[in-house]
């Protein structure tokens, strides 16, 4: 969420990168405030909804116009409401920003069944080929890497031209091979104990989610309100299952294979993970 000049700087210099592996060359802040010109501000997008090809309903919104598509993929717990911000400012750039709220979260359905990372990778590919998008750029925020990664593996290439990560390692189990997974949930005994928490305190672990992902400043009690309304729209015992999944994931062998441009962000006050393994 875009609220101060560094973080504008930095939706910038996104919106510089995401232009540049397109083919389109990079742009000076000038030369973005003429694209602002150009496509105009569109505001938010409004909810709209679509079937993937197992008959479940999920939200999206989808920013429209003709500039390069970058499709934002939420992380757990979250929603596509993340990134209502981001829209405003990135569409303003020329952008074609889309949306969307993955199964048993936000306000898409909540079937009960699909609580794996695979799953929602190929809820994804139904939403840009309902659009018809070609040469999207994905961008990720923590699971949304995992879901990203999972895409790639699955379907290639498929109407996708690059992608940026955000604040996630490529596995969060510490083990023999690899001391550099999640600082919060890097053993399936932890998950487990998130699992009783989603179960018997949602309230007191939505709080403690929200602490940890607002990074160095903390959030207002109007956020923090804001962020559990949110999160309680879940299916937490889905959810559970689907952090199970998500967690067991190492993908340090399909990284290097990815043969697409990537963009890795990381925060330098992430509470989540370890730095040195991004």
């Amino acid at each position: 969420v875009i609220s101060s000049p560094t973080e504008r700087l930095i939706s910038m210099q996104l919106a510089q990168a995401i232009l540049r592996p397109l083919g389109h060359p990079a742009r000076s802040s000038h030369q973005l405030g003429f694209l602002s010109s150009r496509f105009g501000r569109r505001g938010f997008a409004t909810d709209q909804f679509f079937t993937t090809n197992d008959e479940v309903k999920l939200r999206f919104t989808d920013s429209g116009g003709d500039g390069y598509p970058l499709v934002f993929l939420h992380g757990w717990t979250a929603n596509g409401r993340w990134f209502n911000k981001n829209i405003d400012f990135l569409s303003s750039k020329g952008l074609r920003v889309i949306t969307m709220d993955y199964r048993g979260m936000g306000d898409s359905d909540k079937p009960g069944h699909g609580a794996r990372v695979a799953r929602i990778s190929t809820d994804v590919k139904c939403l840009i080929d309902e659009l018809e998008l070609k040469d999207a750029v994905f961008c990720g925020t923590s699971m949304g890497f995992t879901v990203i990664s999972l895409y790639y593996e699955l379907y290639g290439k498929h109407r996708l031209k690059g992608a940026c990560f955000v604040d996630q390692t490529a596995a969060q189990y510490i083990k023999p091979t690899w001391e550099l997974g999640s600082l919060g949930l890097c053993t399936r005994e932890m998950v487990g104990v998130l699992k009783s928490e989603l179960k018997f305190d949602p309230q007191g672990f939505g709080r403690g989610v929200a602490s940890s992902g607002f990074g160095v400043k903390p959030p207002t009690e109007e956020e923090y309100a804001w962020f559990l309304k949110e999160y309680l729209k879940c299916d937490l015992e889905f959810c559970g299952r689907l952090m199970e999944d998500h967690a067991n994931l190492d993908l340090r062998d399909l990284i290097p294979h990815m043969k697409l441009p990537i963009l890795n962000l990381i925060g330098g006050a992430t509470k989540s993970h370890n730095i040195e393994g991004m």
